[in-house]
């Protein structure tokens, strides 16, 4: 009986944690029974976790072992299955079927060789995939080099030969890549016209569309002014123009819109002029600066004329007092005093 009595304590001790031994089953500290004879261990089972989560069962009918998962070993015994438990190492298999995932997927992304970072389908000499050129173009690829196959500008690259800061472009005409979008024969974005304006391209010709003077061409684009400042923008149409004489708008040396300045034909009555030069009429007006009909009424000195609006052969004769080269110059019966200046007295 005293072999039960040590399974009793050693089982209290596993399962309640109790710091001597516990009263099973109504015995006293000594695991003895009031008769003085050893407690029988109950008949129910007793459940209790360990630190793990553990359930740990006691034997039926006074059996001398309890559940192997739970068992206290006595001193010099093997490691009972919860004491080895702690410690076992875990299984290799999940690792192995990690590791076998894992290389499905290396496999799946596998990049070309060096640093390119890209899909080996980049690299692998053959044109596939979306490719539009051996190991170029499409969504995935590098961009093409010139002359290399294309459908859009995004198929071409920067590779050598191709414009530094903008690319290589896809030629509208050829699909292959081309230089730059300015020699890509179609309307890119930035342009006014194909492969002109914008400020990039070459100015446009004549004809063109544009949106600034700048679009248009200047001394060596065929059609252009090749005298002054090239082609202008033409204010009403926004097409490319020959001149700026004729844009329809108000231009730097211009007096009025398209007259004016010495470079343009002179001005209509009633514009805007500067000098008598911008005028048609050869008559700006001195005070109200704008053309007027005649040289004689202009409010200024001008032509041959002695004095404003008099004298010479053309205008009325001076009043006295005005400036005169001869008698003919003044108002009869006024003469031209010969003193400096020659006034009309």
């Amino acid at each position: 009986m005293r072999g039960q009595e040590l399974v009793a304590a050693f089982v209290c001790l596993a399962v309640t944690g109790c710091g001597g031994i516990a009263t099973l089953g109504g015995t006293d500290d000594a695991g003895l029974a009031p008769d003085g004879s050893a407690a029988p261990i109950p008949d129910a089972h007793h459940e209790a976790r360990t630190d793990r989560g553990a359930d740990v069962v006691s034997a039926d009918d006074g059996a001398d072992a309890v559940h192997a998962d739970a068992r206290v070993d006595a001193p010099g015994s093997e490691p009972s299955r919860l004491e080895a438990g702690r410690d076992a190492p875990r299984s290799d298999a999940p690792a192995e079927a990690s590791s076998s995932l894992d290389g499905a997927t290396d496999a799946a992304f596998e990049v070309g060789g060096g640093d390119s970072g890209l899909p080996a389908s980049c690299d692998d000499n053959v044109m596939d995939g979306m490719e539009t050129d051996v190991d170029c173009g499409g969504p995935v690829c590098r961009g093409c080099g010139v002359s290399q196959a294309c459908l859009v500008n995004s198929d071409c690259g920067t590779a050598p030969g191709c414009d530094p800061v903008h690319g290589c472009a896809c030629d509208g005409t050829t699909n292959r890549c081309v230089y730059d979008h300015c020699v890509d024969h179609k309307l890119d974005e930035g342009e006014t016209a194909i492969d002109c304006g914008g400020g990039t391209c070459t100015g446009c010709p004549p004809g063109d569309a544009c949106n600034v003077d700048a679009d248009c061409g200047a001394y060596g684009v065929a059609g252009c002014n090749q005298t002054y400042s090239g082609c202008f923008c033409d204010g009403i149409s926004f097409t490319c123009v020959d001149t700026h004489c004729v844009d329809h708008k108000l231009d730097v040396e211009e007096t009025a819109i398209d007259c004016g300045g010495g470079i343009c034909p002179g001005c209509g009555l009633g514009q805007a002029c500067l000098i008598d030069e911008d005028c048609a009429s050869s008559a700006c007006d001195g005070v109200s600066l704008v053309c007027v009909s005649d040289p004689c009424d202009d409010h200024r000195q001008d032509g041959v004329e002695t004095d404003v609006d008099c004298g010479g052969t053309t205008c009325s004769r001076c009043p006295a007092g005005d400036r005169c080269i001869t008698t003919s110059d003044c108002a009869p019966p006024l003469t031209c005093n010969p003193g400096n200046p020659h006034l009309c007295e």
